[in-house]
């Protein structure tokens, strides 16, 4: 079936799976562009914009669950909690890119009066990453 019978979960980003150049000393390798890869579904941490067959996932967490319960178990302690945080985004701007919302989460929250917004640049020293937090 031309690989749409197959799909890869891949812990990395799609750019790790496609680069450009034939190149061996440069980042990551060709695999998605290889034929047998082209129409199979894949699940990454960041996907690109231009292939329909990348999906979005998040980061893996230390949350593994094995079993169904493992699951409800953990919703029903999440909706007892009270959560001090309602949404956290990890990035930076993209302002080469015209689809991106990275750079409107940023402004938003920047101009709110109950969200915190830790910059951090290239500065190692103040932070380790950049986050935005509202509640």
């Amino acid at each position: 079936m031309n690989g749409k019978d197959h799909f890869l979960v891949g812990g990395r980003i799609t750019w790790d799976f496609r680069r450009l150049s034939n190149k061996d000393t440069d980042w990551g390798n060709k695999f998605l562009f290889l034929p047998v890869a082209k129409n199979m579904s894949t699940l990454l941490i960041e996907s690109s914009p231009w292939n329909s067959i990348d999906f979005a996932i998040p980061y893996p967490t230390y949350f593994h669950p094995s079993k169904d319960s493992d699951v409800f178990t953990w919703q029903n302690r999440m909706m007892k909690l009270d959560r001090k945080w309602l949404f956290c985004f990890a990035g930076a701007p993209r302002p080469s890119n015209p689809k991106s919302i990275w750079s409107l989460l940023i402004d938003q929250c920047k101009n709110s009066n109950s969200g915190k917004l830790l910059e951090c640049g290239n500065d190692e020293r103040k932070c380790h990453s950049a986050m935005i937090c509202w509640n």
